[in-house]
């Protein structure tokens, strides 16, 4: 297999003017330094001012004192990590997303500037460089199956989404029908309470003028006869205290009536007026009984919100009947996208087994970290 070059660069160990001050956040977004460096401070250890430089190491390359006395950090190049196979695996087959064509590119550009930096066998880093092609060739032989399986899984991932929204929606609706049926109860009960009053506040709206105008009369009856006999009984209380009166008695053979006994009683007309005071009066409640128009006008507002109330419903139940449509069709959906990803998981798993093979015919080592 031919190896893709990386470009003609001399690697070797070099000092990079560096702010010391920033730490080492910006050393990381320097171009020397790549996904398997690793960064040493040396100021405070081997020197104790400022020296403003960065030391970027070769591959493998010995880093004497000297070195470490003349910069504030030195970024050593350490040899990148295979991935496991267990972990392409799991990209293959399960849901991991990692790129690892950048994990095995990593290994072969640290063997080429390990090649160039001279500090190993020229031919080992020629055939390490070799592997880890072979191994990116292998994966991207699989890599339009694996965008198809994982673009598949992202649409199922939406998919559930979309069905617990719909699954939401249609529980949030039958709820409220619920209580609009239970709303849709109370109206009718209430209306039907006020129909069956109707009747009798109009029939007592019809009477009303005949009662007040009776009530009227006997109250005023029975407020002049008491009053009338209080006039009498203090004019007569008048007379009897008059000297005229007790001097002349013999001119008097009587003060009323002889047999007038019933003459001006109040005993009647007095609890009557009595009453009238304290008792129930129809002219004092005539508004409570004059309200037929606003029961109409409620009956009828009550109707209109029934009315309003059963076409909601009825809106309802044709959303809830959509949304059952729509969760139908997802579940299809759903059902048709897992079985694609099945396919490609069955066309993936031979061509995992190609590349788990050559690990295995290589002996390929993970480094541990």
């Amino acid at each position: 297999m031919n190896i893709l070059p990386v470009g003609f660069v001399t690697f070797t160990g070099k000092e990079v003017p560096y702010n010391t001050s920033a730490g080492t956040s910006g050393i990381k977004n320097m171009p020397d330094f790549y996904p398997n460096s690793s960064i040493e401070k040396t100021l405070g250890s081997h020197h104790s001012y400022r020296k403003d430089k960065v030391y970027f190491a070769a591959p493998m390359e010995f880093i004497s004192d000297d070195i470490k006395e003349r910069v504030d950090f030195v970024v050593y190049d350490n040899e990148p990590s295979y991935p496991t196979i267990d972990e392409v695996k799991r990209n293959y087959l399960g849901t991991n997303r990692t790129d690892y064509r950048k994990h095995f590119e990593n290994v072969r550009e640290y063997y080429y500037r390990r090649e160039m930096g001279g500090f190993a066998s020229s031919n080992e880093a020629k055939y390490q460089q070799w592997q880890s092609a072979v191994c990116t060739g292998l994966y991207d032989k699989a890599g339009d199956l694996r965008y198809r399986k994982e673009t598949a899984e992202d649409e199922v991932k939406a998919l559930r989404a979309e069905k617990a929204a719909i699954n939401a929606g249609i529980e949030s609706t039958n709820k409220e029908i619920a209580a609009q049926l239970k709303l849709k109860q109370g109206l009718k009960k209430y209306i039907r309470a006020l129909e069956k009053i109707q009747s009798p506040f109009e029939e007592l709206g019809n009477i009303l003028p005949n009662g007040i105008s009776s009530e009227n009369k006997l109250y005023e009856t029975a407020e002049k006869r008491v009053s009338v006999a209080k006039e009498k009984s203090d004019g007569q209380k008048a007379l009897e205290n008059s000297a005229m009166y007790n001097e002349g008695r013999e001119a008097y053979p009587y003060d009323g009536l002889k047999y007038g006994k019933y003459e001006d009683t109040t005993a009647t007309y007095k609890a009557l007026d009595d009453i009238k005071k304290e008792g129930f009066k129809i002219s004092g409640k005539k508004n409570h009984f004059s309200g037929t128009d606003d029961i109409k006008n409620t009956i009828k507002k009550l109707k209109d919100i029934l009315d309003e109330n059963t076409r909601t419903i009825e809106e309802m139940n044709e959303y809830v009947t959509e949304l059952r449509e729509k969760l139908k069709s997802t579940n299809s959906k759903i059902k048709e996208k897992s079985s694609f990803i099945q396919e490609c998981k069955n066309k993936l798993m031979p061509l995992f087994d190609e590349l788990a093979n050559f690990y295995k015919k290589q002996g390929i080592k993970v480094i541990k970290k």
